[in-house]
């Protein structure tokens, strides 16, 4: 039988995991670092321009990695939409 302590458990763990995934919107700071030291190394060979499309495919991917990240909540939140689901029908 699901108790409404087994929900609230899993909203608490829900709670965590979004504020261990809001650690990923700092992934960018090291990133944006790189990138600027490339760019600048790139502007001083006369290269910006080819450097440029490289980084954007790197803000590409950092993006994807950062929602990626945040989609890891939806464990928790599709489990508790079961369990209340279940809950309610019983």
């Amino acid at each position: 039988m699901i108790t409404n302590e087994q929900i609230e458990k899993l909203e608490w763990a829900e709670g965590t995991a979004r504020g261990i995934t809001h650690d990923a919107k700092y992934l960018c700071y090291p990133i944006v670092d790189i990138k600027v030291k490339l760019s600048s190394l790139a502007e001083e060979h006369g290269l910006e321009d080819e450097m440029e499309a490289y980084l954007d495919v790197v803000s590409d991917i950092a993006n994807d990695l950062e929602s990626a990240f945040y989609e890891c909540e939806s464990v928790f939140k599709e489990a508790i939409n079961e369990l209340k689901l279940n809950l309610y029908e019983d």
